[in-house]
């Protein structure tokens, strides 16, 4: 799925924020990182909350579930 304009989301004239066009939709979304678990309680958590907010919430999806993974780098096939 492409997040772009027309499609998305939609530009109205002299409004800031656009409309939302996906709004029935909901996401289970899966995050695997590298960063070690408690950095995102030092970060404050912030690619959930671009993911959340600025690209999925920009769309009108709700997130109804994220899940982190991580470390990958260090895990192993078993």
């Amino acid at each position: 799925m492409a997040c772009v304009n027309g499609f998305a989301f939609q530009y109205q004239p002299n409004k800031s924020i656009p409309e939302k066009l996906l709004k029935v939709l909901t996401a289970e979304v899966v995050l695997t990182l590298d960063n070690p678990v408690y950095y995102r309680y030092f970060q404050g958590d912030c690619v959930t909350k671009q993911l959340k907010h600025t690209i999925l919430g920009l769309c009108g999806i709700k997130v109804l579930k994220i899940t982190h993974i991580g470390p990958i780098i260090s895990s192993t096939t078993k």
